[in-house]
């Protein structure tokens, strides 16, 4: 029999990472967006990484489903009824937006300022393999080491395309190839054309804002969920969140904040699936291994990351280790046996779990295993493919036009 008072909420570690996995439709979307809502005013609650349209923007509308909330009401014995959450809704700037045009007020559209990237990180974003990367280190030799804006690097690499020019000059004496000028030109072009690094001084503050973390660290009574719909390019998405990122490793170390953080990061495998990733991909797991190596502390700040993926064979073994803490789903038997690497689970229990109904779950931590747990519905409401949270946020706050932005009227 299941203990309908069987929460995994309930169950605490020491290092409070936590990785949620299953297979697609058992319930881990919605277990992990009630999971971290758990932690809302003791932690300052990021969700990061939502990519489809109106993702992570449900925070603030309360659970509506009667069977839901009859569930709730029953697993809870009626201590628990529908919430809404304060949510700051952050969408990054992309070129979906010139097709809508319109959003709900509601919403911010954040850019990133070009001075913020290193040149080490300009050559992450746009040099791909020793040519590409000789090229930009003699560009960047030739100026004297300074830093140099996305933008400044495009306008040398377009002046060097000109005949008889001092920026061709000089890269004919190194020797620089004509093919290799035009590859970084065309993604430099292309991160400038994604509108992520936007930065039109009449666009801004009237229409978008640069990403403050800062600001909303302030108040931990408010989850801020980031959205990256409007980017159009896989390209471009993943150099966002390479930037996000870098910014949430300065803010924590330099700052050296004592406000506890998490951090949300679904559909982790977005990050390792690819075979030979990209520069800025592997900054990006770089910086996942950071935090999750550091254990409960980055710098001065108490952090939590809180994961989910479809499988744990979609993890790099260093990766999934370090997680502490597991929520476990229907998961195939192959693929579950990965979790003997974290508690000695006897086989008939992973053959239940490989049959496992939706909702309910295995949780691993502390070297030991909890089963079976229910896992409560989220208490706001879940995305539905029949509901469309912009025209519900439109009617709630009203709707900005970005007609008039320089951005949408560029061709």
């Amino acid at each position: 029999m299941i203990n309908k008072l069987t929460y995994a909420q309930q169950l605490y570690s020491k290092t409070p990472h936590t990785l949620l996995l299953g297979s697609s439709g058992y319930g881990k979307d919605v277990a992990g967006e009630g999971y971290i809502t758990k932690y809302i005013g003791d932690f300052k609650v990021f969700d990061m990484n939502s990519e489809n349209r109106g993702e992570g923007m449900y925070y603030g509308i309360k659970q509506d489903d009667l069977g839901m909330i009859n569930r709730i009401d029953y697993l809870s014995n009626g201590t628990l009824k529908p919430q809404a959450y304060d949510n700051e809704i952050i969408m990054f700037l992309g070129n979906n937006l010139k097709k809508i045009k319109r959003l709900p007020k509601n919403i911010k559209v954040c850019v990133f300022n070009e001075e913020w990237i290193t040149n080490e990180e300009l050559k992450s974003f746009i040099a791909f393999n020793e040519s590409q990367i000789s090229l930009m280190d003699t560009v960047f030799e030739i100026k004297s080491d300074k830093h140099m804006t996305l933008t400044e690097f495009y306008d040398f690499l377009m002046k060097a395309s000109k005949p008889n020019s001092w920026e061709k000059t000089q890269l004919k004496q190194y020797g620089a190839h004509y093919m290799t000028i035009n590859t970084l030109k065309r993604r430099c072009r292309s991160l400038l054309r994604s509108g992520l690094f936007h930065n039109d001084e009449e666009d801004m503050g009237s229409y978008f804002e640069y990403l403050d973390l800062e600001k909303s660290a302030r108040d931990k009574n408010v989850i801020t969920s980031y959205n990256r719909w409007l980017i159009d390019s896989e390209y471009a998405s993943n150099v966002c969140m390479n930037v996000l990122f870098k910014k949430f490793i300065e803010f924590i170390e330099l700052r050296e904040i004592d406000i506890p953080l998490l951090l949300y990061v679904r559909e982790m495998y977005d990050f390792y699936y690819m075979k030979d990733p990209a520069p800025y991909v592997v900054g990006i797991q770089d910086y996942i291994n950071k935090i999750l190596r550091r254990g409960r502390f980055l710098g001065k700040a108490k952090i939590m990351f809180v994961g989910n993926t479809q499988s744990p064979n979609h993890l790099p073994l260093n990766i999934f280790t370090a997680f502490n803490k597991f929520y476990c789903f229907h998961l195939p038997l192959n693929e579950s046996k990965k979790l003997l690497n974290k508690a000695t689970i006897p086989l008939h229990y992973l053959i239940e779990l490989s049959q496992l109904y939706m909702g309910i779950a295995m949780v691993i931590m502390e070297g030991r295993f909890h089963y079976p747990i229910r896992v409560l519905p989220t208490l706001h409401k879940k995305a539905e493919p029949d509901f469309d949270v912009f025209d519900y946020l439109a009617n709630q706050y009203g709707s900005k036009s970005y007609t008039n932005s320089n951005f949408c009227q560029e061709s």
